[in-house]
């Protein structure tokens, strides 16, 4: 199939990213990842008629420094427009890179302008060759008259003079008139002012993702004080924000993940994680939010550590919220 948007791995085969005949929106699960690594470079290519064409290459920068179990690095393709395509790179729920380019497909109106282009210049040629045909035969018929002389018994010419023609009648020089152009058909719609293609539906939940990543990214996160589940004031403040779009748009899908550091017992810890999670969801549906869906709320522990430095353990003692791609 045309059109299809490809990543070359680091093994040189070619996995699919999106089929634009089946979806405007897909995600792609990179799974060649080295432990701790922070670069990458992402090559995309385009298929056209069984040919891959280089697109684009993603060089990614930033990337937090993680075992390859821990981290999930994605890439989200979606259609723009016509021919245009936006990648974004999320690691373990955070954008990392977003980045758009247009995409080097002939659009259909431009394929039916070509199309109707040719047809208009075979009728032209054919027009032409019928007028040619009956020139010629029109010519014949006059040199054969020139060239029968009067001979014995041949009965004189007798002159005719035609009458005047009407004074509005345009005066025939002798040469054959081309024929009068075809009507064109009944409701037929001229080229030039031909309907343009109806565009493709947009997605219906890309002004309330819009809305979501405006209040900083596709994760957003609530941190907490140590061994409690208690919510900050200045992190209340923020779930109020978060709330207050969260209402506008319940159809959006969400999950709501707790964590914590690494000091206590795992039993202890899978339960304060968990806590966490519980609450930023009360606080949220206390604010207004009525999900469509309601979201995974759930906790983590420590086995998703946003940093292993002992120093840094207040940043795994947070809750995540995050869109679901």
């Amino acid at each position: 199939m045309e059109n299809k948007i490809f990543v070359r791995i680091k093994s040189g085969d070619f996995v699919e990213a999106l089929d634009p005949s089946r979806a405007r929106r897909a995600v792609l699960h990179l799974t060649t990842i080295e432990d701790y690594q922070t670069a990458a470079e992402i090559p995309l290519f385009l298929d056209r008629g069984g040919e891959r064409v280089p697109l684009k290459v993603l060089s990614v920068e930033g990337l937090s420094p993680l075992s390859s179990e821990e981290c999930r690095l994605d890439l989200e393709t979606r259609l723009v427009g016509r021919r245009g395509a936006e990648f974004r790179v999320v690691q373990n729920g955070r954008l990392v890179l977003t980045e758009t380019c247009g995409l080097p497909i002939p659009g259909p109106g431009r394929r039916f302008l070509s199309a109707a282009a040719i047809l208009a210049g075979a009728a032209a040629l054919a027009l032409l060759a019928l007028l040619a045909i009956r020139g010629r035969t029109a010519g014949d018929g006059f040199m054969e008259s020139r060239a029968r002389a009067p001979g014995a018994g041949t009965p004189p010419a007798v002159a005719v003079t035609p009458p005047n023609p009407p004074a509005s009648a345009p005066v025939s020089d002798g040469r054959p008139e081309p024929p009068a152009p075809a009507p064109a058909p009944s409701g037929a719609v001229p080229l030039a002012e031909a309907a343009p293609l109806a565009p493709a539906p947009a997605d219906p939940l890309a002004a309330a993702r819009d809305a979501f990543r405006a209040l900083g990214d596709e994760t957003l996160t609530i941190y907490f004080p140590a061994d409690s589940s208690e919510i900050l004031p200045d992190q209340t403040e923020k779930l109020r924000k978060i709330g207050a779009v969260l209402a506008r748009y319940p159809e959006l899908d969400l999950t709501i993940s707790g964590h914590c550091a690494t000091a206590g017992t795992e039993k202890g810890r899978m339960a304060l994680s968990e806590e966490r999670a519980q609450a930023v969801y009360e606080v949220l549906a206390a604010g207004g939010w009525k999900p469509i869906q309601r979201p995974a709320v759930e906790g983590f522990g420590d086995r998703r550590p946003a940093t292993r430095d002992e120093d840094r353990q207040a940043l795994n003692r947070r809750v995540e919220i995050r869109l679901v791609p």
